[in-house]
């Protein structure tokens, strides 16, 4: 199922979690390199935030999940079977040697279940699609052309790119309203960025820039 799946969704190329084969980690990497060197050499501003999402495949909503199926518009017969996969789903926990009411749960994808990791890219994927078409990001050469890239994600690691500190607002402002949307939150201690600016001949390196994110919604 869990092939069926990852064959028969389109998900943005900014995606290279769990495809298979590809070497996404090693490629997000080189690409990043890359647009660094090519920010350089045409004296170009970059911001780079590395976004570390909060304990996402514990919490994203299964109510989530389902409406990401349907966005990508699999079979009824599919969705039913992953909405009773995850319904009525409860847990007890112990203490002072009692056990609690059972207690449903509506939040996390099931570990070591190949399934769980195409779920979670299927309901990010409207996130990376909303910050490529929002066109904030950086100018890179692809297929003998050039095109916009503003995300570099690896299923859950995130890097949003920008070729100014407007643009990176801009991104991070969609980033937070997604996060709004879904439930998911920000762990803003881990999340990351430098901005660097070209100042007369010499480049700006700055980690503390002013750029603002809530922990969670």
């Amino acid at each position: 199922m869990a092939k069926r799946l990852s064959e028969t969704v389109k998900i943005n190329p900014r995606q290279k979690g769990f495809l298979g084969a590809t070497p996404g980690c090693n490629e997000n990497i080189v690409v990043l390199e890359n647009i660094i060197k090519g920010a350089k050499h045409n004296r170009k501003d970059l911001a780079v935030v590395f976004v570390d999402l909060a304990q996402v495949f514990d919490l994203v909503g299964h109510k989530l999940l389902i409406k990401s199926l349907q966005r990508v518009k699999r079979p009824k017969a599919f969705v039913s079977f992953i909405e009773d996969l995850y319904t009525g789903n409860t847990t007890v926990v112990e203490g002072n040697r009692n056990l609690t009411t059972p207690i449903t749960i509506e939040r996390g994808v099931k570990q070591g279940d190949p399934l769980s990791p195409i779920l979670f890219n299927i309901a990010l994927d409207p996130l990376v699609c909303c910050l490529e078409r929002a066109n904030s990001g950086v100018s890179m050469p692809l297929g003998g052309r050039r095109v916009n890239c503003s995300t570099l994600a690896f299923t859950d690691d995130v890097a949003l790119l920008s070729h100014s500190h407007t643009g990176m607002t801009r991104n991070l402002k969609l980033l937070q309203a997604y996060c709004d949307h879904t439930g998911l939150s920000i762990n803003t201690a881990k999340t990351k960025g430098f901005n660097f600016t070209l100042k007369r001949k010499t480049f700006l390196y700055n980690h503390f820039t002013n750029w603002k994110l809530r922990t969670s919604p």
